[in-house]
């Protein structure tokens, strides 16, 4: 089952990492699918993790050395802290885009900063788990190493000590608590604005329904209907005047710039379906990823909590069973991501078959 797993992993990350460059193509590139390409790097670093450990699970005991636990370690707990991070970014920017004033256009220094800054947050989290790891002798068998983390002046008699219970505590809170309440709130919070905007818009068109057919119309002023980012022309009748009609009095941009006369069309109003469409997949998509996350992550993360503080003793019954198969759990979203990638947003699965089938772009 783990070599299934390292292998979907692997291999569907390392596609979603190779995607990004048919970005290139698009005349938008939306800084949305360069942080899910951030989230496939992550999970690649865990997932070149996954082996090693595997290795110390199964030989029950560490044969990497000190240098290589503290690595690992670290690699890890960043892998650990990237993930949710980006996928707490990814609903602020969800949130911003749908909800709140719009987001100007992504430009690479912006996109290289959030995605630097996403990475500093993992290295500052993992740092002090590459500064606390080491490899320890069993007292129970000489030739047995465990590679734990330990503070300076603790020993294994009073492991976990009370500073390494407190770190760790932080250290959940900050890799899946707070990103998990974030996601929480700001997919809640879309969840109604969207629910309003479904009313709002019902009234917008009720109310282009009801206009009657114009002789001539002069614009009065420009308002924006709520939240539709539609540009509603207020107009009045001059029964009168010999000026021919005019035809446009709604346009589908919030820029006064759009507005144009009957006869004259906007390009982007062309590929407007298109783009929603792209949208509404993409959101779709990134609500799967996160109740993966969810159902994956955290079990593990609170048996690992409740084993530390004692709430939980391997004197269990069930104890090393458990452990395995939450761990098990936690590393199916490595593998899972692509196939929400590629199954749920049609830009992944045409960049998939291209270069699965080894397909040109045309």
């Amino acid at each position: 089952m783990y070599t299934i797993v390292f292998l979907g992993s692997l291999i569907g990350n390392s596609v979603v990492v190779r995607v990004i460059q048919e970005l290139n193509k698009m005349i938008k590139r939306p800084i949305t699918y360069y942080l899910i390409t951030n989230l496939a790097l992550a999970e690649l670093l865990g997932t070149s993790c996954m082996l090693f450990f595997r290795a110390y699970v199964e030989l029950r005991s560490w044969p990497f050395g000190d240098v290589m636990c503290r690595i690992l370690n670290a690699m890890l707990v960043m892998s650990y802290a990237v993930v949710p991070a980006t996928l707490a970014a990814i609903a602020i920017l969800r949130y911003r885009l749908i909800v709140s004033r719009p987001i100007p256009p992504s430009s690479e220094k912006r996109t290289f900063l959030l995605m630097a800054a996403l990475w500093g947050v993992g290295m500052g989290i993992c740092l002090p788990s590459f500064l606390t790891a080491t490899v320890v002798q069993s007292p129970l068998d000489e030739e047995t190493y465990w590679c734990i983390e330990l503070f300076p002046g603790d020993t294994l008699e009073d492991f976990p000590s009370q500073k390494l219970k407190r770190f760790f505590l932080v250290r959940f809170m900050l890799n899946f608590a707070c990103p998990g309440i974030i996601m929480v709130a700001a997919y809640g919070a879309l969840a109604c604005k969207l629910r309003l905007r479904v009313s709002t818009r019902m009234r917008c068109d009720k109310c282009k329904t009801n206009l009657r057919p114009l002789t001539t119309t002069s614009v009065i002023y420009l308002s924006l209907c709520d939240h539709e980012r539609h540009l509603l022309v207020q107009v009045q009748e001059h029964r009168n005047s010999p000026t021919p009609p005019i035809s446009m009095i709604v346009v589908t941009s919030p820029s006064s710039e759009a507005l144009e006369h009957a006869g004259s069309s906007s390009k982007s109003t062309d590929t407007a379906p298109e783009q929603n469409s792209m949208e509404r997949d993409l959101l779709r998509m990134i609500y799967a990823i996160i109740v993966i996350y969810l159902v994956c992550y955290l079990p593990y993360q609170i048996f690992f909590l409740l084993e530390y503080f004692k709430a939980v003793t391997p004197r269990w019954r069930y104890f090393d069973v458990t452990r395995e198969y939450l761990y098990l759990i936690t590393c199916f979203p490595s593998a899972l991501h692509p196939l929400c990638y590629g199954t749920m947003c049609p830009f992944y699965a045409m960049a998939f078959s291209r270069l699965i089938l080894c397909k040109k772009t045309r």
